[in-house]
């Protein structure tokens, strides 16, 4: 549990970071932005969660190749890294 609440802890910072940063540049419109921070400490939750799970049943370090290959892997074909998503559609 203390693994997966530091690394929410980190998730929560990094985001600051980044809000303040944008805030410093004037890129944040909304008061309402401050709303991102418990939503990174939850989304990293989440995250941390779901790798601690993977991390606790995979029996080898080889065994951790199958979470890329069925999961990262797919989201990068699909989220327009290499492919442009625009041109997909015809033009």
């Amino acid at each position: 549990v203390g693994e997966v609440m530091w690394s929410a802890t980190r998730a929560m910072v990094s985001s600051t970071a980044v809000l303040v940063v944008a805030a410093g540049f004037g890129l944040v419109g909304s008061p309402l932005a401050i709303l991102a921070i418990p939503c990174a400490y939850l989304i990293g939750v989440t995250i941390a969660a779901l790798a601690m799970i993977l991390t606790s049943t995979a029996t080898t370090i080889g065994a951790m190749n199958n979470f890329f290959t069925l999961f990262i892997m797919p989201m990068f074909y699909v989220s327009g890294v290499f492919f442009p998503l625009g041109k997909l559609d015809g033009n």
